[in-house]
């Protein structure tokens, strides 16, 4: 008898558990807003390649993404290497 509520149990338990941790667990954001700004970075001089601008740009959209004409990067590690796009 303890046997076969033990067998219905545990899935049960397991059931339980999974819609639990799906109710803490938070979505993550994969579109950024078109009011956000972002910090992207553009090429100043050789003194100082990446200069910090703020810009309405992403990392998803379909056009390159330009600031004063000049194309506007990402910064991995320390470089700028990743050009940003926009929508």
């Amino acid at each position: 008898m303890n046997t076969r509520k033990l067998k219905f149990l545990i899935p049960v338990m397991a059931i339980g558990l999974a819609i639990t941790a799906s109710a803490f667990t938070s979505m993550e954001k994969s579109h950024v807003g078109e009011s956000s700004l972002i910090v992207g970075y553009v090429y100043d001089s050789p003194a100082n390649p990446c200069d910090q601008k703020l810009v309405n740009c992403n990392e998803t959209g379909e056009n390159l993404c330009y600031s004063e004409g000049q194309p506007v990067f990402k910064m991995e590690g320390t470089s700028c290497i990743t050009q940003l796009r926009r929508d």
